[in-house]
């Protein structure tokens, strides 16, 4: 006779795990305190993660130049409400003339380079003071980016990536020789250097080191070459997937950094891209792996081009994959109309300054419809389009789980773009509101959130 404690030792692991999947996620997150060997089945194989990673994308997190919180554009959704009001974080509600900077990585947020927070579960960490710079601080910054990837572990790192300080031209408008001069033989030196010695924070260690990388292959060139760079001042986008590092460099570079062999490689631009001052690259991930996307609103009127990354005989090139002239394909639209579409901007910088400087509480109208079917949800058809000349068209990011990339139309209309089928969606309006009459704000950043439930936050507070 068996007793009562001891009849999940007579089920296989494997019986007990297809058991288990059957339950809904609250009674699978019960089952899993119960006792140790359940908690390790599911821990093991991983069952809960379907529904604590969902693949969905949470909205689109948008920095508006002179703005003082970052705004999400999203569908209202019924779960707990995320936004650019970071209140349970340390300064998160500072409205400032610029917002602190965001670095975002499948569910985890770096913020301002001091904390990592989890939006979904309001829990964050404090991080260390960073070590002094590995090169010299007047002429290269350090941004932070943020690697995760809660599939495979709790843990986090972040690393600081070099960057150049600009130099613009002597005939532009913004030249000045006290600023853009440069020692000599710094100018001289290959970029990237190899080996090329970086800053990296593990919560495993909860510590600063220096990490040392080796380059494969050709770098860009010196850092002369370099220099003169489309993006001023903004941090560049960077894409953390499966223990590779890529993240956009000088010149629309990109630079692949292996976690898993410490060496690094140096991938060129895609060859018939025209480098502009107004239009850079894009890096981002699809369903498909790395992709790059330009919107050329110059030369080629709203054309869109998308590239996939690909290793062909050992060697990284981009592969076009698509372009398209966006324009004719957007119907009409009257500035005083209604714009419609079911995403929302939450705006919270207009309703905190109508609280904090006028006294006035708002509060936004939510509409009846809560989830996105991406495949079934304002789509415009082929009738509705009247083109009426050039829009200026914005690259908001890449859908990580779908052939689907998001646009801005003269930041007013948020569009989806469906590249497979040439099928735009609108989304709806993008533009914030303005206490003041005749105010703009041009967009400066953008990158797309995706909740992570994740209740394991590493040194957190």
């Amino acid at each position: 006779m068996v007793e009562h404690g001891d009849l999940l030792g007579l089920l296989p692991e494997d019986t007990l795990a297809d058991v288990l999947r059957r339950l809904v996620p609250r009674d699978l997150a019960t089952a899993r305190c119960v006792r140790k060997a359940l908690r390790d089945i599911v821990d093991d194989r991983r069952l809960l993660l379907p529904h604590l990673l969902p693949h969905k994308v949470g909205g689109i997190f948008i920095n508006f130049h002179s703005k003082g919180f970052w705004e999400l554009f999203s569908r209202p959704s019924a779960g707990p409400v995320v936004s650019g009001w970071f209140d349970f974080v340390p300064g998160g509600t500072e409205n400032v003339f610029k917002p602190p900077p965001l670095d975002h990585c499948k569910g985890l947020f770096l913020f301002n380079g001091k904390y990592v927070f989890n939006p979904a579960t309001r829990k964050y960490a404090c991080l260390p003071p960073r070590p002094p710079p590995v090169m010299t601080k007047q002429y290269f910054y350090e941004d932070p980016y943020l690697l995760y990837d809660p599939a495979v572990s709790p843990h986090y790192e972040i690393f600081l990536i070099h960057r150049i300080a600009y130099k613009s031209e002597p005939r532009c408008t913004s030249y000045r020789a006290d600023r853009d001069a440069l020692d000599p033989a710094i100018e001289k030196l290959e970029w990237p250097p190899s080996p090329y010695v970086l800053h990296v924070f593990s919560s495993k260690t909860a510590k600063w080191e220096q990490r040392s990388y080796l380059r494969e292959g050709e770098g860009a060139g010196t850092v002369a070459d370099v220099r003169f760079d489309s993006l001023f001042y903004e941090k560049r986008y960077a894409i953390y997937l499966r223990g590779e590092l890529y993240f956009h460099c000088e010149a629309d570079f990109v630079m692949r950094i292996s976690l898993l062999n410490n060496k690094f490689q140096v991938i060129k631009p895609p060859k018939d891209n025209e480098v502009s001052l107004f239009n850079g690259l894009y890096l981002g991930r699809s369903k498909t792996g790395i992709q790059c996307a330009k919107v050329d609103n110059s030369g080629h009127p709203c054309r869109l081009r998308i590239w996939i990354l690909k290793d062909l005989r050992g060697q990284m090139e981009w592969l076009l994959m698509h372009q398209a002239n966006i324009g004719p394909m957007l119907p009409r639209h009257e500035y005083n109309q209604p714009i419609g579409g079911s995403w929302m901007l939450q705006d919270l910088n207009y309703y905190e300054i109508q609280h904090k400087y006028y006294g006035k509480k708002e509060t936004i109208a939510v509409p009846e419809k809560f989830e996105w079917d991406s495949d079934n949800d304002d789509v415009l058809e082929t009738g509705d389009r009247v083109y009426d000349g050039c829009k200026h068209i914005t690259f908001l990011g890449f859908h990580p789980y779908k052939d689907v990339v998001f646009l801005a139309e003269s930041s007013r209309r948020g569009l989806a773009y469906h590249w497979n089928s040439s099928k735009i969606q609108l989304l709806g309006n993008i533009y914030p509101k303005e206490p003041c009459i005749g105010q703009f704000a041009p967009i400066s950043e953008t990158f797309l959130y995706t909740p992570c439930w994740m209740e394991e936050l590493p040194l957190s507070n």
